[in-house]
């Protein structure tokens, strides 16, 4: 969305559950990368002196959201077709 643009979406909507299906071996892939980001930041606090990364879980939603995040300039191209057509 540009900074112009209000946000999408009932007003106060912050966040939307949705069921994703995947094979199995891309959730297990996704499993290894959460793992791995709450590793890497675990690593990343101890040389900082901070522990309280330890105690966070790793999320297949935070990876999947950071994935998407990174696309978004991408996917907000792609959706332009439809919100084009939305328009009066």
């Amino acid at each position: 969305m540009a900074a112009t643009q209000p946000p999408r979406g009932p007003e106060g909507a912050g966040i939307v559950s949705v069921s994703v299906r995947v094979p199995y071996d891309l959730f297990e892939l996704l499993q290894d990368v959460a793992l791995a980001h709450v590793i890497t930041g675990v690593s990343d606090g101890a040389r900082r002196g901070k522990a309280g990364k330890a105690l966070e879980q790793p999320s297949v939603a935070g990876v999947i959201e950071s994935l998407i995040e990174k696309q978004r300039e991408y996917l907000e191209q792609e959706a332009e077709v439809v919100r084009g057509r939305n328009q009066p």
